[in-house]
């Protein structure tokens, strides 16, 4: 196997390993939508993870719901959470109080 292969396969699979690990962390409750938002720009692996995966991972979001939002949004599935519009989309999918504010 090439340099570059075992390279691209060692990639692959960092991306599979950090999106299933945000998907978990935002299906237990243990991050918020906010907080991955946050964690795009600076990790590109996480930027990386299509805005349908990260809705779809939310406490209490259907598939269905999920896609149905993001359209009337404007908010492409296949788009990259770093390139994603976050204001809509914490707008849209964030409920009660954002991280830090007090009620």
């Amino acid at each position: 196997m090439s340099d570059d292969r075992a390279r691209a396969l060692d990639w692959a699979e960092q991306c599979r390993t950090t999106r299933q690990h945000v998907v978990e962390r935002l299906g237990s409750g243990e991050s918020t939508l906010s907080e991955v938002i946050a964690e795009a720009p600076t990790d590109d692996l996480v930027g990386r993870i299509k805005v349908l995966t990260i809705v779809e991972a939310l406490p209490g979001s259907g598939k269905v719901a999920s896609r149905r939002a993001l359209e009337s949004i404007g908010v492409a599935e296949t788009t990259p959470i770093a390139e994603a519009d976050h204001a809509a989309l914490l707008g849209t999918f964030v409920r009660g109080p954002v991280d830090g504010d007090v009620p």
